[in-house]
């Protein structure tokens, strides 16, 4: 969890001094975004994504 914290931040070193002030749920969302990001394969990306219709761009679903 260090690792993505630091990887996205990029400003400070990462450690438990960081995570352990997290609710429980912000550490499972981090947790499942790596997860989702780096782990699991996808066939087709856009089913996994929404249009904005101001900028036509695609983002990610977050439920």
């Amino acid at each position: 969890m260090a690792l993505v914290l630091e990887s996205v931040d990029g400003e400070r070193p990462s450690g438990p001094e960081s995570i352990e002030p997290l609710p429980v749920t912000g550490f499972r969302f981090i947790d499942a975004v790596y997860h989702f990001v780096y782990t699991l394969d996808m066939i087709n990306p856009e089913a996994a994504t929404v249009p904005c219709p101001s900028c036509a761009g695609r983002f990610l679903i977050v439920l």
